[in-house]
């Protein structure tokens, strides 16, 4: 599968390629896994004048598109490096390297990460089957700038290797790699193109939408929240998908059981979960920096396939906010390290700040497009809540980098909440205690009032009968007591004791009786009724206080006291079932 394309320009090349010249230049293009990452150690001579260096770093054509993340370093020193023009129809790269006279060798690194680089080829397998993919490389340096000795290594995944570039020679193949030249002498923008095709089994995931939420408080938590949407962008499954063989082991290679997420080591109330609800197939394990966690969706992802969840956790704010009188500053990673060799097609980031927040800015790490600010009102919140909105496409995992978010915040407005709420309570209370005290009728509802004073009298009624219904039972210990020791004088003391309280409380319920027949005659009926009962009642007591003395004193027998004890006792319960009634209808 060759597709040489070699192609030599002889003129056309920008006024700064004159300044360098590459002396050398090595390179390592990873394939091992879903995301292609091409690293560049480039020693070039300076032959312009002495001052600041700017060298122009050009992109594949074939590969502009993808690219994601680029970075150049000199020794353990980040260089600053930023977007030109592009140059013959590639996208170039400005680096500011370290000053130097002309003539002294500059050695420094590029490292260049693109995603969707590699695809799936075939296109479709079956659940048993293995996958193998393509990409396509440029064996050559693309440089704006001739290069005297190069050589490039395409580091691939133990497996089978179906085809690869055999051109132009020389080409060894080796247990590191495929290694081609090293080749000399090639001029400015040449350019060789090869294709590999081989197994790799790795999952090839991409986060299609991530929708972080960073929510501060300034009471000491910090909520963060992934709404994540994963596609599976490998050869798609084709046929049905067998739970049996997968248990088996069969299709395990080319799917994804499991994601492992690797989240702050302080990070607690960790919560997973999709549109059905909580998913519990999910473990933490806290080690010493980091805090692991592995999601296991509720089905294995095959090519073709998606899903959509849910991960969030809350910080202490002492950890990542951080204040100096009134300016505060927030600082987290933008993005969180969700699985292995992460993807992400678009995310969005929304920072809310609290309240009444000013002077907000926001310092990242690397170009993203900040869009317009956002107001978000929650408990409590009277004008809402700043809402900072970040948006970035095509992020991987070098992207996990910490970004800053800097306000002012008037510390007396932390107790504006609390405030609101002490005094919301309070008014509550005192509209509570006015409401219940004044009357606010412009009249006075007589109907009500004489129901008031209906109610208080039949209120007396119940509790002086409650009183007598206890004498009744005193009544009848006294007699008992009388039965056994036959002491008529202690009786007779007792008996007339009790007869007393019980002309107290008639009078009393007299006197009520009185008061009611004024006001309502019906229920004067019914305590009428209720005296008359209590006259029989008493009348029954008596008559039983006589036979007990005719028995002590023998004039009848005991057969005959016991007969009419009982009789006596049945008309008593049904006095007082009568009288119960009655205190129920009033």
């Amino acid at each position: 599968m060759l597709l040489p394309c070699l192609i030599l320009y002889c003129f056309g090349i920008t006024a700064g390629s004159s300044d360098f010249k590459n002396k050398l230049v090595s390179r390592k293009l990873s394939a091992e896994t879903h995301v292609l990452r091409i690293e560049t150690e480039i020693t070039a001579e300076h032959t312009g004048n002495a001052g600041t260096l700017e060298y122009t770093y050009l992109v594949d054509k074939h590969l502009q598109d993808q690219l994601a993340y680029i970075e150049a370093k000199s020794d353990v020193k980040k260089l600053q490096i930023k977007p030109v023009k592009a140059v013959q129809g590639s996208r170039a790269f400005s680096i500011s390297l370290p000053s130097a006279k002309a003539g002294p060798k500059i050695k420094f690194v590029v490292k260049t990460t693109f995603s969707r680089a590699i695809s799936a080829r075939p296109a479709e397998i079956t659940q048993a089957e293995k996958q193998y993919v393509q990409f396509t490389a440029n064996i050559l340096y693309l440089s704006a700038y001739p290069t005297e000795k190069q050589e490039t290594l395409v580091v691939l995944p133990k497996g089978e290797v179906l085809a690869y570039e055999e051109q132009p020679g020389p080409v060894k193949k080796s247990q590191r790699g495929i290694t081609y030249g090293p080749y000399e002498n090639k001029s400015a923008f040449s350019e060789v193109l090869g294709q590999f095709n081989y197994e790799n089994g790795s999952p090839f995931l991409a986060i299609t939408s991530l929708k972080r939420t960073i929510e501060i408080s300034l009471w000491g938590n910090v909520a963060v929240e992934d709404r994540v949407d994963i596609f599976h962008y490998g050869a798609a499954l084709r046929g049905a998908f067998s739970r049996l063989d997968y248990q088996r082991g069969i299709g395990h290679h080319a799917s994804v059981p499991a994601l492992k997420s690797v989240l702050p080591a302080s990070a607690r109330d960790i919560y997973y979960r999709d549109e059905i609800g909580n998913i519990s197939t999910s473990t933490v394990k806290k080690l010493y920096d980091s805090t692991e966690v592995e999601l296991q969706p509720r089905f294995p992802l095959f090519g073709g396939w998606k899903t959509h969840y849910v991960i969030g956790y809350n910080l202490p704010a002492h950890e990542t906010l951080f204040r100096k009188g009134e300016k505060f500053a927030l600082k987290m990673r933008f993005v969180d390290y969700l699985y292995d060799d992460q993807v992400i097609d678009e995310m969005t980031l929304r920072v809310i700040l609290p309240e009444t927040v000013t002077n907000v800015r926001l310092e990242s790490p690397f170009e993203v497009e900040r869009l317009l600010d956002e107001v978000e009102k929650t408990y409590l919140d009277t004008s809402g809540r700043t809402v900072v909105v970040v948006k970035k496409m095509n992020l991987v995992e070098e992207h996990i980098q910490e970004f800053k978010v800097y306000f002012d915040f008037h510390m007396v407005n932390l107790f504006r909440e609390p405030a609101m709420v002490i005094t919301a309570f309070f008014l509550l209370f005192v509209v509570i205690m006015v409401y219940v005290r004044l009357d606010f009728s412009i009249s006075k509802d007589k109907s009500s009032e004489l129901q008031l004073r209906v109610q208080a009298l039949v209120n007396e009624v119940l509790s002086c009968h409650s009183k007598r219904s206890a004498l009744y039972q005193t009544y009848e210990d006294v007699v008992s007591t009388y039965k056994v020791n036959k002491e008529n004088s202690q009786f007779s003391n007792e008996y007339r004791k009790v007869e007393s309280d019980h002309k107290a409380l008639n009078q009393k319920l007299s006197t009520l009786h009185a008061k009611i027949r004024e006001l309502w005659s019906e229920g004067a009926d019914k305590v009428q009724e209720l005296q008359n009962l209590d006259s029989r009642y008493r009348e029954l007591l008596q008559e039983g206080v006589s036979q007990t003395e005719r028995v002590l004193s023998g004039k009848i027998t005991k057969q005959q006291y016991q007969t009419s004890d009982a009789d006596i006792g049945a008309k008593k319960v049904s006095l007082i079932e009568k009288m119960e009634a009655i205190m129920e209808s009033l």
